[in-house]
């Protein structure tokens, strides 16, 4: 029995560069972490923060990392990818 040859052509795909400031500030990740860490930080103002004379700057970092790891867990968690 003979055995076939298989001839296969190089697939080339244009290459697309991307500047540093689309590669870190553009990307999805980074727009959901920012976006959550925004909507969280305004949640803890107008209730909790309602109530206090004084906001510290520890409240302001807290409620701006809570927000920061729902955007991360947003974007990166595998229903975000449709893999559910």
């Amino acid at each position: 029995m003979e055995q076939k040859k298989f001839e296969f052509k190089k697939l080339e795909l244009p290459k697309q560069e991307r500047g540093w400031f689309e590669r870190t500030f553009l990307s999805k990740t980074m727009l959901y972490v920012v976006i959550g860490a925004i909507l969280t930080s305004a949640y803890y103002y107008f209730t909790e923060w309602q109530n206090y004379s004084v906001i510290t700057y520890k409240d302001v970092i807290e409620g701006t990392s809570v927000g920061a790891l729902v955007g991360l867990f947003m974007a990166k968690s595998p229903c975000a990818n449709n893999k559910c």
